[in-house]
């Protein structure tokens, strides 16, 4: 009897032991597979990090490359402001229209720009005895009038205008054409002309481009 009750008990104690194991195995293989993930998820971050940095460093060594390049575009620096203005510049686009319609011997009558609704704002060169052009020309360029009338983006903003001159056909066609050459992109939608030659009095809506100056923000992003 005390043989049989000695084998039962060390044959407890196995299953006991076998079981202690088991949930000790099953426990490391959980935590393992926990710090596995973690270990991965770790080093995924550091990578991006060091990727990040690495993109950072390149760019910074970058930087006097880019500053010696555009120094030295010289003159045509003032080209590309002009051409890609960060904000419509109401005042430079009326200059413009004057030198253009001066080369193009036309007689400039006076340009505003357009409302969403597609009608001018009467400003430069429009009859306003109680407004002097230059008072009303720092209004539009402190409003916000443009084609677009929306948010804030990177890219190419329309700004949409109308023209109004007087002149010969032929002087008419010429400003039309110097309009294309101008540095500043500028696209003629629409032509009406009345009268008749040489005191033709033209109104032309047209549209130029604008870009918003270029934020830099830093990107996060999340590593799963």
């Amino acid at each position: 009897m005390a043989s049989k009750t000695s084998k039962l008990s060390t044959n407890n104690l196995i299953a006991l032991a076998t079981l202690v194991v088991a949930i000790m195995i099953v426990l490391l293989v959980i935590v393992g597979r926990g710090f596995l993930k973690d270990i991965t998820h770790n080093s995924t971050v550091i990578g991006k990090k060091q990727k990040a940095e690495s993109q950072l460093k390149q760019n910074i060594s970058a930087l006097p490359g880019l500053t010696s390049a555009y120094q030295n575009l010289g003159s045509t620096k003032d080209l590309i402001a002009s051409a890609l203005p960060t904000q419509s510049d109401f005042p430079g686009l009326v200059a413009t229209m004057e030198a253009i319609a001066g080369t193009s011997g036309v007689s400039l009558q006076g340009v505003a720009p357009q409302t969403a609704a597609g009608t001018a704002i009467p400003t430069a060169g429009a009859a306003a005895p109680t407004t002097s052009p230059s008072a009303a020309i720092q209004s539009i360029n402190n409003s916000t009038v443009s084609a677009s009338g929306g948010a804030a983006d990177t890219g190419p903003q329309p700004y949409a205008f109308t023209i109004t001159v007087k002149g010969s056909y032929t002087t008419i066609i010429s400003f039309l054409s110097n309009l294309q050459l101008s540095a500043r992109p500028i696209k003629v939608t629409d032509v009406q002309l009345s009268g008749t030659t040489p005191a033709l009095s033209g109104t032309i809506i047209a549209q130029t481009y604008s870009y918003n100056p270029a934020v830099l923000q830093d990107k996060t992003e999340v590593v799963k």
